[in-house]
């Protein structure tokens, strides 16, 4: 009996875009940004890439870049200090 329940998923199709299911894909190109959890700041738009510093849960970066890169969504901004791009991923 089952199995005829799970055969009859309404609407399942709708969410075959595999881009929505990034985290952060539905952020704008540039905006504002709150994050939930400590987040590292990273010199690339990659997990291996040197982490320069870190968001605390509840604060906010301006980002002018929104990058998909190794299964995450970056958010990209030039640093007010370094000058140079920084990235952040959406997690």
């Amino acid at each position: 009996m089952g199995q005829d329940l799970d055969s009859a998923s309404n609407g399942s199709s709708s969410n075959s875009n595999s881009s929505t299911s990034l985290k952060g894909s539905n952020l704008p190109n540039k905006g504002s940004y709150r994050f939930t959890v400590t987040t590292n700041i990273r010199e690339a738009a990659s997990t291996n890439s040197a982490i320069v510093g870190e968001y605390k849960a509840g604060q906010t970066v301006n980002y002018d870049r929104k990058v998909v890169a190794g299964g995450y969504v970056w958010l990209s901004w030039i640093g007010s200090e370094s000058g140079k791009r920084r990235y952040s991923a959406v997690v």
